[in-house]
């Protein structure tokens, strides 16, 4: 329900209000602004100082990027050793010359 006042006080009362209300907004977004940046520039206390540092050297990409690499090979190797043992257990893949079948298959053939 928003009428449109019409006396004079009320016009005032209204504008006063608007005004105050524009101003509170205003205060509590400086307020933020203040909270925020200060505590961007304080340390999180759960964060160990050691850590804390090592977190500002992930805009370099040389300390980080050779461990990337060797962790995603790692990764990958063990992601074919897998793939490769189901498709030799579902029968795609042939067993290497010499290797040894379980016994259970050997008194089955």
């Amino acid at each position: 329900l928003d009428t449109a006042p019409k006396t004079p006080a009320a016009i005032s009362l209204l504008a006063e209000a608007k005004r105050r209300d524009l101003m509170g907004e205003r205060q509590a977004k400086k307020m933020s602004q203040k909270i925020f940046a200060r505590l961007a520039e304080e340390q999180d206390p759960r964060v160990p100082s050691s850590q804390a540092a090592g977190l500002s050297g992930l805009t370099d990409p040389s300390g980080w990027l050779p461990m990337l690499r060797a962790s995603l090979q790692e990764l990958l190797k063990a992601f074919v050793a897998v793939v490769m043992l189901i498709l030799q257990a579902v029968g795609l893949r042939p067993r290497k010359p010499g290797a040894r079948r379980s016994t259970a298959r050997a008194k089955a053939d």
